[in-house]
């Protein structure tokens, strides 16, 4: 079966203890099984896990080549967007092939409302079932505008891959993306 090469946002305490959702530097970190070379906008920074915590807000380009004595692994390049004062986590497993590859990125993005929280749930593929604690909310792409504060779990499945979930929280004022 195919694992399902969904990236996923995921919040949890850890995340938000590194995060202090305040204007300031934007952080990154990045873990990958098996270890891989890190480059951000082409250069090199090191081996998985990297933690970096001084850039701007902002696009960045990062690519993650795997080390892998064995067999060859496919790398993984993306694009994000970094915002201030949020940390980004990227979390990779490496495969033969895409298919056989899968990730997930957690992000906030600051919304309007100071006293709401929204989620936004992109997939790769498209038209994935999104569930949040156990309920259908439809397929991907999709954005609830408004959800409970709190710790939800995050389904995503689809016939022929393997399904993900992660324990995600939503924070007042911002978005959690789900891509």
């Amino acid at each position: 079966m195919k694992k399902l090469p969904i990236i996923i946002l995921f919040l949890g305490s850890f995340f938000l203890s590194g995060c202090s959702l305040k204007k300031g530097p934007s952080a990154i970190q990045i873990n990958s099984n098996p270890a891989s070379s890190v480059f951000i906008n082409g250069k090199s920074l090191g081996m998985t896990p990297y933690s970096g915590n001084d850039y701007k807000e902002g696009e960045i380009i990062i690519k993650l080549i795997p080390d892998s004595a064995g067999q060859a692994l496919v790398p993984w390049e993306g694009k994000l967007k970094l915002n201030a004062g949020v940390l980004t986590l990227i979390e990779r497993e490496f495969g033969i092939s895409d298919s056989m590859s899968s990730g997930q990125i957690l992000s906030l993005e600051k919304i309007k409302d100071p006293k709401s929280a929204s989620v936004s749930i992109v997939s790769d593929p498209d038209s994935t079932l999104v569930k949040i604690d156990g309920e259908s909310k439809g397929f991907s792409p999709l954005s609830i505008d408004k959800i409970p504060l709190g710790e939800h779990e995050i389904s995503i499945s689809k016939d022929g891959f393997s399904q993900r979930t992660v324990r995600a929280k939503a924070v007042n004022g911002y978005r959690l993306i789900v891509n």
